[in-house]
């Protein structure tokens, strides 16, 4: 199934289009439409560096993080809090403070 973006141009280029995929547009010029296919690049995420790699990563993990209501938590992460909070509703003596928390990590990460 090919999905449809709409392209955006400035109006005095008398240019309008829309994407059907990945590697092709259709344009409406002047009134006429024109197909326009684009180079598909064959390069593979497997063929970065490592540092490319990481920036890709990174890329993509603040485009997710803009919008976090859009990503769905698994169902087995959600059981899990479920669990936690039950036992602290439990045992309110065995959770730890924010600070507790901070100094156990500033000691696990000492050089």
């Amino acid at each position: 199934m090919l999905s449809r973006k709409q392209a955006s141009f400035d109006e005095s280029s008398g240019l309008s289009g829309v994407a059907l995929n990945s590697d092709s547009i259709i344009f409406k010029v002047s009134g006429n439409l024109e197909f326009l296919e684009m180079a598909i690049s064959t390069t593979s995420v497997f063929d970065l560096k490592p540092a490319e790699k990481l920036q890709l990563v990174q890329d993509l993990w603040d485009d997710l993080a803009a919008i976090p209501e859009d990503v769905p938590a698994l169902e087995a992460h959600l059981q899990e809090v479920d669990r936690r909070r039950e036992l602290l509703l439990q045992n309110p003596a065995s959770g730890l403070t924010w600070p507790e928390v901070q100094r156990r990590i500033r000691e696990r990460h000492r050089s």
